[in-house]
């Protein structure tokens, strides 16, 4: 298992005359939790631009050639190892046994972005579960913090610890921001990002916004990847940016996909 000796940092910058790239935000938990209990879920069903891991919206031969070509992507899965033998490092999907019974990891798939200390100098990491959506976008959170394309994008419940962080993940290489391991993802660089993307120079398709995260500590996720029942165990996989930064899944989704593609 891979630990490195960096301090995992969330960079917290909001005023114009700051210079750092943008790594995370705040959004007030009074506010979300109001929002949350007056949601109409209409709104679900409709900021969703489903591709087809369940539902065709229509019959059309463009819709079937989508569909296709999202459905191969899970094609491209990387298997990076199993239990005890699980690859753990940025850029990776954890991906849990159908045993695990825990509210925020039971068939979940957590993409890992930051390996370090935490805040009482253990070891630890930080993951953001893919695909669990809010009714919300970014924009009714956040406010004014984000507008422009970009505000249209749902905003997903990436865990249960963060103090109400918002991670921006992203596949743009030429924003300024931090690479989340190799494949391709990357975190931060909001300024960038909505510049880009309000003159029309990258999609709103490239980016992802998670409220909080799931955290583990070293000891934790060692005793998660030891247990077994009946040979299933915790996975670790590799998946392609445009399945990790899709807004189109609902929660048990990426799992139940992954798994069905290493024939699990």
């Amino acid at each position: 298992m891979l630990w490195t000796s960096q301090i995992l940092l969330f960079l917290l910058i909001l005023g114009t005359n700051q210079k750092e790239v943008i790594c995370g935000f705040i959004i007030g938990k009074e506010r979300f939790v109001s929002r949350w209990t007056t949601a109409n879920h209409k709104n679900m069903s409709s900021s969703h631009r489903r591709k087809g891991i369940k539902v065709l919206q229509n019959d059309d031969i463009q819709a079937e050639a989508e569909e296709e070509d999202y459905t191969s992507l899970f094609k491209d899965i990387m298997f990076l190892g199993k239990g005890t033998k699980a690859l753990v490092e940025p850029g990776v999907v954890l991906v849990p046994p159908k045993f695990e019974t825990s509210h925020d990891l039971s068939r979940a798939a957590v993409f890992v972005y930051a390996l370090g200390l935490d805040a009482y100098g253990d070891a630890a990491i930080r993951g953001v579960v893919l695909d669990n959506p809010t009714p919300f976008t970014i924009s009714e959170m956040a406010g004014q913090v984000i507008e422009g394309p970009l505000g249209e994008n749902i905003l997903f419940r990436g865990g249960d610890k963060g103090k109400d962080l918002v991670v921006m993940l992203h596949s743009c290489e030429d924003i300024p921001s931090n690479p989340v391991g190799n494949g391709g993802v990357f975190q931060g660089g909001l300024k960038y990002a909505q510049q880009a993307s309000g003159l029309g120079l990258v999609s709103p398709d490239e980016f992802k916004f998670f409220f909080n995260y799931v955290e583990f500590r070293a000891a934790e996720l060692s005793k998660f990847l030891a247990e077994e029942e009946d040979g299933d165990a915790w996975l670790s996989v590799q998946l392609p940016p445009k399945l990790i930064l899709d807004s189109d899944l609902y929660k048990g989704d990426t799992w139940r996909a992954i798994r069905k593609s290493l024939q699990l």
